[in-house]
């Protein structure tokens, strides 16, 4: 289990979150789940008397229905028979539920004729069980229900309903549209994992939300600290309100969009012509073995462009040609 596995499960237990989770993934946003009424219950799996791999969060809903959310690890991983495991999951939960109910009619002594053989009665019913997984990644790109791992010749292709299936219950957290639909503490969780990878997104995002961000709890901060790599978070907190002021650890991810931004304009204003030039003009600097501020100062240029010219001209040392740096800058 990743470290961001580690803090998100625990931190999606909490009834609150996980009835939120399971009403916005399931449920299009309706209320349905009520959290006063959801227990934890046992997640251990067994599979033909074995015990397996608990399932991450589990919890029963009244006497209704039982939840499961099953968190991916949050390493852009795709787990490519999800819905084979879930499957194995579900039933094992299922065929728990048959072994209490026959356990209690062997104590009762009230089964008789195909009743007693099957040790459940035609009035018993099992519990539903609804999983839902929880994906962090970029791009869900496996499948999505248990027909996809099927290899089905051609010839029984027309009697594939024939086949058991099972549906996958998938949130892809890249994919959520409005993140406004969630708390403040879901969304900004949410909002770091699915901007990870887009600096520029990111940015927005959390200018849009400053104001939020100036006081979340500390518990929130970690699990944002988990997923988004940072080690700076937690240098925020204020022990006393155990509080995280996000917007000031942060601070520091704004001002190098800022600069990448004002770099990235520099760059988009010079000429092909102009551009190798001034990679010829680094690179001499470079033979002197000058630093990135002083070429930046001496050239007159943003330090952010300065350092991106030196970082594609590294390959290419001593000799610098000056066409292939200008392939590396621009690819």
């Amino acid at each position: 289990m990743g470290e961001a596995d580690k803090k998100m499960n625990p931190y999606l237990e909490n009834p609150k979150r996980f009835a939120e989770v399971l009403n916005q993934g399931l449920f299009q946003g309706k209320p349905i789940i009520n959290p006063s009424k959801l227990k934890k219950i046992d997640a251990t799996n067994r599979v033909f008397g074995k015990e397996i791999t608990e399932r991450d969060i589990v919890k029963s809903y009244g006497d209704e229905i039982v939840f499961a959310i099953l968190a991916v690890e949050n390493q852009q991983r795709v787990h490519y028979a999800m819905p084979l495991r879930n499957y194995i999951y579900d039933g094992s939960t299922y065929d728990k539920q048959r072994k209490d109910i026959a356990r209690k009619h062997k104590k009762k002594k009230d089964l008789k004729g195909d009743e007693y053989i099957s040790r459940f009665s035609k009035y018993d019913k099992l519990i539903p069980v609804i999983t839902l997984v929880v994906y962090a990644g970029e791009n869900w790109d496996g499948p999505r229900q248990l027909h996809d791992m099927l290899n089905i010749p051609k010839e029984l292709e027309e009697y594939k309903p024939l086949m058991a299936n099972y549906h996958l219950n998938l949130l892809e957290i890249s994919k959520i549209e409005n993140l406004d639909s969630y708390s403040d503490e879901l969304k900004l969780v949410f909002g770091f994992i699915k901007y990870q990878s887009d600096k520029k997104a990111l940015q927005e995002f959390i200018i849009d939300n400053e104001k939020i961000l100036e006081h979340v709890p500390k518990e929130t901060g970690e699990v944002i600290q988990a997923v988004s790599g940072s080690n700076e978070i937690l240098k925020y907190v204020d022990v006393k309100q155990e509080e995280v002021d996000m917007k000031t650890a942060f601070q520091e991810i704004l001002e190098d969009c800022k600069a990448e931004a004002k770099a990235e304009g520099k760059a988009e204003g010079k000429t092909e012509g102009e551009i190798k030039k001034l990679i010829q003009l680094v690179c001499r600097k470079l033979k002197k073995q000058q630093d990135c501020t002083v070429i930046a100062d001496a050239l007159e240029e943003d330090v952010t462009y300065i350092q991106t010219i030196i970082e594609a001209a590294e390959p290419f040392a001593p000799e610098y040609n000056i066409d292939d740096i200008y392939k590396n800058l621009n690819k």
